[in-house]
């Protein structure tokens, strides 16, 4: 898919010549412009979209490795924390893998998160 087709939206009358979208009159200079500035804002929102996606993607990694870490710090198996052909444990999975090898909340005697 081109550039050009991920933006068509639909029905865009023009008000020079009330024309839809790809339809305008031959010669119609403010659709042509209009086109231009709309295409233009469109490809803008498109890379805001895609760079917002990007870094819930690198911030959702970091946090997946981070639990990974820690779950195998506290003991669970690899295998377990790094899953397999079929996909790896979400982190609300290694989340739960780590709170059942940490001993119940016995006063300050619990470790710190930190400390782990």
């Amino acid at each position: 898919m081109s550039t050009h087709e991920e933006i068509q939206i639909g029905p865009n009358p023009c008000l020079e010549c009330g024309g839809e979208y790809g339809e305008h009159a031959a010669g119609c200079s403010l659709a042509a412009s209009r086109g231009s500035a709309e295409e233009s804002e469109l490809r803008n929102e498109l890379k805001g979209v895609r760079e917002m996606l990007r870094r819930e993607c690198v911030d959702w990694a970091e946090d997946h490795t981070y639990a990974q870490n820690v779950a195998k710090r506290v003991g669970v198996p690899e295998k377990e924390v790094e899953g397999d052909s079929y996909g790896v444990p979400a982190i609300q999975d290694l989340i739960d893998m780590i709170a059942e090898r940490i001993p119940p909340n016995v006063g300050s005697e619990r470790p710190a998160v930190g400390k782990l």
